[in-house]
Parts: structure tokens; C-alpha cells; sequence
């Protein structure tokens, strides 16, 4: 098994680096990757473990028509990535962004028809806490408030153009040139996040931009897809020469995703995993 999606504490996990990869290994798991969310962080006092073999990796967020997209980066050396995260998600721009987004959610809220409190203010200020206060406060506040958890919020809700509560945060994202190009310039390779989570109707017209772009690739095997759906992404990406992945996007023990992707070697012998497959 292997499993190239993960995240940790150092963004939004339960369990530090040498915690997951030793779970990593209790689970089986021959090859992993930490994609902790815009940076590299984790990576940078994790000693080499004789273990199991871990790629480099993260997973870098953008938008692409107002939609707020992920971009994993393998392979990457991870000082690259640690010193352009240190600068663009700095703790100034970060809390201006942040006090701006949430200004922002409570003026939507109010047009929804769902007045928060003037004094009602974060406690904190770290990346996302914004949106998850407005949420939050809403979920307790508002029986009539229609989102059951965070992630539809976010998706359905927040990110979606055809949405009462989209909110454009991708102004506040690096574009996708941007991050294809800071991925290739840290060696690694640029492979699209979970494309069956964003709910696009047909995701031709996304690919084909992203080719344009110089993507690497599409993972193909996530929670988010059937098998029948992620054969799919691995047999189109095998047709345009394209890299694929998977993992489990672990975050904790509460969302029952379990660790590892197992596919058969018919489909885990396709080209596109070829990179994949050296590691063993």
C-alpha cells in the first residue's frame, strides 16, 4: 500500500510527522508523503526513517474561476517551499487577510438574513480561522442554517460561484502558474488534488487548462472518488502522458477514512504511476 496524501498538526492533522509515519507503518504502508497544506514545515526536523520511505511533499491551495483548488507538490526541496510560505503566508499579511475575510463573512451573513453579534470577534487569528468562527457561530446560533458540517460550508458553500455565500478567496491565493512554477522550481512535480471534491459538472475544460498550465498531473485515488472514478482519472492521465497519485487525505481518526490506498496491479501498473513504483 501506499498513501501520498496526508496532513499533520503543522496544518490541520491530529498528529505530529514521526506520530503519522509511524502509524504509516503500523498500517503497512510502504511509501507515503505528508501534504501538510502550503508548506513543508513538517519535514524540517523529520530525521530519514529506515522504517518507510517518505516523498517530500504539500499541498499548495489557488483557484480557478472563483473556485479554491489544491496543487500537490512532490518531491520538492522542501527550504524551497518553507521560504516562499514564510513569505507570502507571513503573520502580517496573514492577519490583514484574515480580519478582511471575516468582515467580509459577516456582511454576507447578514444579506442571508443571519445577523451576527457586532462584539462577536475571533479569539485567534491563524490561517482559516475566519471562516471556521463565522461557521461555528452560525451552526450554534441558527437552526435554520443549512450546512451539516465545515467541509460543505466551504466547498458548497464558500467556494462555490453559484452560491448566496461565495466568497472570492482566491484574490488572496498565488495563481496557478504560480504555484506549478514554484513546485517545479523546488524540483518537484505539480500533481492536481482530489478533482472529484471541487463538484465540477465536467472536468475536461479544468485539465485541459491545466495542461496548458504545465500540471504534472491528477491524483486519481482519493476518498472523494469512487473506483470507478478514480480508474478514470488514471486511464486520462496514462492518455496524455500525465502523472497520477493517491492517498487518503488522513486528518484524523474521527473522519473513518483509513490509512492507505491498495489498488490492484493491473490499474497500479499503469504508466502513470511508474514514479510511484521506483520507490519500491
Amino acid at each position: 500500500m501506499f498513501d501520498l496524501h496526508s496532513h499533520t498538526i503543522f496544518s490541520d492533522g491530529e498528529l505530529d510527522p514521526k506520530e503519522l509515519l509511524k502509524k504509516m507503518y503500523e498500517e503497512n504502508i510502504s511509501i507515503c508523503s505528508i501534504t501538510d497544506h502550503n508548506h513543508c514545515l513538517a519535514y524540517e526536523d523529520l530525521k530519514v526513517n529506515e522504517d518507510i520511505k517518505y516523498i517530500v511533499g504539500t499541498e499548495i491551495a489557488t483557484s480557478y474561476k472563483g473556485y479554491v483548488i489544491e496543487i500537490l507538490g512532490y518531491e520538492v526541496d522542501y527550504s524551497i517551499i518553507n521560504k516562499w510560505y514564510k513569505e507570502y503566508y507571513s503573520d502580517d499579511n496573514l492577519i490583514k487577510r484574515e480580519k478582511k475575510l471575516f468582515s467580509e463573512l459577516k456582511e454576507i451573513s447578514k444579506k442571508n438574513g443571519f445577523e451576527i453579534d457586532s462584539n462577536f470577534e475571533m479569539e485567534k487569528i491563524v490561517k482559516g480561522q475566519s471562516k471556521k468562527t463565522i461557521y461555528y457561530y452560525l451552526k450554534e446560533n441558527y437552526k435554520d442554517f443549512s450546512f451539516n458540517n465545515y467541509k460543505d460550508f466551504f466547498r458548497k458553500g464558500l467556494s462555490n460561484p453559484s452560491s448566496i455565500w461565495f466568497i472570492d478567496e482566491g484574490r488572496y491565493y498565488p495563481t496557478i502558474k504560480e504555484v506549478i512554477d514554484l513546485i517545479h522550481s523546488a524540483g518537484g512535480k505539480a500533481i492536481l488534488a482530489h478533482p472529484y471534491e471541487y463538484g465540477f459538472d465536467n472536468l475536461n475544460e479544468l485539465f485541459s487548462y491545466l495542461i496548458d498550465s504545465n500540471i504534472d498531473g491528477i491524483e486519481s485515488f482519493h476518498p472523494s472518488a469512487s473506483m470507478y472514478e478514480g480508474i478514470k482519472i488514471a486511464k486520462y492521465c496514462v492518455d496524455n502522458n500525465l502523472y497520477s497519485s493517491g492517498g487518503s487525505d488522513y486528518h484524523n481518526e474521527k473522519r473513518l477514512v483509513p490509512l492507505g490506498i491498495r489498488i490492484v496491479d493491473k490499474v497500479f501498473n499503469f504508466k502513470c504511476f511508474d514514479w510511484i513504483r521506483e520507490y519500491l
